[in-house]
């Protein structure tokens, strides 16, 4: 998440009122991409240590195994820093093909933008495969 801050924040394209309406749409989605992605991080990291601390500070029943204590006792926290983090990730995945586009335009920054949004739908095909194992 810490890359997020000067990919998609501090270094946010300008937006110029020259520029077409497609292409100041594009950079205003950016930027709501870089705050929903980093929040999401915050998210994750809020809810990782919630549990972490809990586990620390609280006496469970023994369980048959790792499985059944998440499932009893973190089920909440195990949901929502697994989506939390993935949907972080790829929003920052996303940030560095938007950013590769405004840098060098049409070109370059189509490509990279074209990887970008490939190794995005191969983390979803992933996601779906691992969620269809259970």
């Amino acid at each position: 998440s810490g890359a997020i801050v000067p990919l998609g924040l501090l270094s946010a394209p300008q937006i110029d009122e020259k520029e077409c309406k497609k292409m100041q749409l594009l950079k205003k989605a950016n930027m709501l991409l870089a705050i929903a992605s980093l929040l999401s991080e915050i998210l994750a990291i809020t809810y990782s240590t919630v549990a972490i601390n809990k586990l620390a500070e609280v006496q469970f029943p023994h369980t048959s195994g790792v499985s059944e204590l998440l499932s009893k006792h973190f089920e909440l926290a195990w949901i929502g820093s697994n989506i939390h983090f993935i949907t972080g990730m790829f929003g920052f995945g996303l940030l560095v093909g938007t950013k590769a586009y405004f840098t060098y335009e049409k070109k370059v920054g189509k490509i990279a933008f074209c990887w970008s949004i490939g190794a995005f739908l191969q983390c979803t095909s992933i996601m779906n495969q691992g969620i269809s194992l259970g």
